[in-house]
């Protein structure tokens, strides 16, 4: 039977179908280089897609996400979990260190190895205590300074309730020195009236003078002696040590000292076993000794070229032997001398 051309027949072949679209992926927004009209182009990263393209141009992108649900309800908190059994114990720490004190030196029955102690009497510091004995103190009292010089001794005056009155400027209390009545001369013969007398050297030893031509405008004068005494003192505690500077001393006005340091004084609180020498020196130079002989508390005091002085800025040394004595310790030295006014 012939085929009827108007019934469908599967040999044969229709015209080719147009092409279909694509769907590019790509990162951000696509460039119009990629695809063609109506093509469609997803960003997968931000869930934004674009499309169609028309005439070689690209739209803007739309999302794809929705916007953001609300939160969901609260669930209901579970059940409290039942109390865990307690730890194990740790381990004990180690012991802490101790320091003890009292009014004496410690003794071996106080304290364990590692403590301390500190002498509240003398202020000696032991520990820490090693294989049940306490060791050699050290002492947290630092040396007795030096005595200073002593102060300028410039007199005042003035008159008040009927006085004249002095006093040191390093004074507070005012000493009444002579009435102003009594600085008044002798009355003159009779019918002629007399001249005031003058009153001077009031207050023997002192100075002091009161020129009382016009009693009631007294002249006070003062005249300072040419020198006063000038004392330097100080301590070195303990064992005298070797080959060291004990006292340094820059002076700030004129002072003098006698041959021999005439006046001068050394004591030891514990007397030497040899000789021992101290060297005076003056800015680097020696300039005398003091030697305290084996078993000696004192000292022997000498210059090597007669009275000495100094100035302003000069500076005075006392420098230890080159080898300790065993024994001498705890002296103290006093500097005799004068300075200008």
């Amino acid at each position: 039977m012939p085929l009827d051309p108007t019934i469908w027949n599967p040999s044969l072949t229709g015209p080719a179908g147009a092409d279909g679209r694509t769907i590019h992926t790509v990162s951000g927004v696509p460039s119009d280089l990629i695809g063609e009209d109506y093509d469609y182009a997803i960003d997968p990263l931000a869930w934004v897609i674009y499309g169609p393209k028309v005439g070689g141009v690209w739209p803007a992108g739309s999302a794809l996400t929705g916007p953001a649900g609300t939160n969901g309800t609260n669930g209901i908190p579970g059940a409290r979990g039942l109390k865990g059994d307690p730890g194990a114990a740790g381990a004990a720490g180690t012991a802490g260190t101790v320091i003890h004190s009292g009014l004496s030196a410690p003794t071996v029955d106080i304290g364990v190895d590692g403590d301390y102690f500190f002498n509240l009497t003398t202020a000696d510091f032991y520990g820490p205590k090693t294989a049940g004995l306490w060791g050699v103190s050290v002492s947290l009292k630092g040396d007795t300074g030096a005595t200073g010089p002593k102060g300028d001794l410039v007199p005042e005056f003035r008159v008040d309730s009927g006085w004249v009155q002095w006093k040191y400027t390093i004074d507070v209390a005012w000493n009444n020195l002579i009435t102003v009545a009594a600085l008044t001369g002798p009355a003159g013969a009779a019918g002629i009236d007399g001249t005031n007398g003058v009153v001077a050297a009031v207050v023997a030893g002192t100075n002091i003078s009161v020129d009382a031509t016009d009693p009631a405008n007294p002249v006070i004068s003062f005249s300072p002696p040419a020198t006063v005494p000038y004392d330097m003192g100080f301590f070195v505690s303990g064992i005298q040590p070797a080959n060291k500077t004990i006292f340094k001393f820059t002076f700030t006005r004129n002072v003098g000292f006698p041959d021999d340091f005439a006046g001068s004084d050394l004591h030891a609180g514990v007397a030497a076993t040899s000789s021992f020498v101290y060297t005076v020196k003056k800015n680097g130079s020696d300039i005398g000794t003091i030697t305290v002989a084996p078993a000696g508390t004192s000292g022997t005091f000498a210059t090597t070229g007669g009275a000495t002085s100094f100035v302003a800025d000069d500076v005075l040394e006392l420098v230890t032997q080159v080898t300790a004595d065993a024994t001498l310790a705890d002296v103290s030295i006093t500097l005799s001398g004068t300075r200008d006014f």
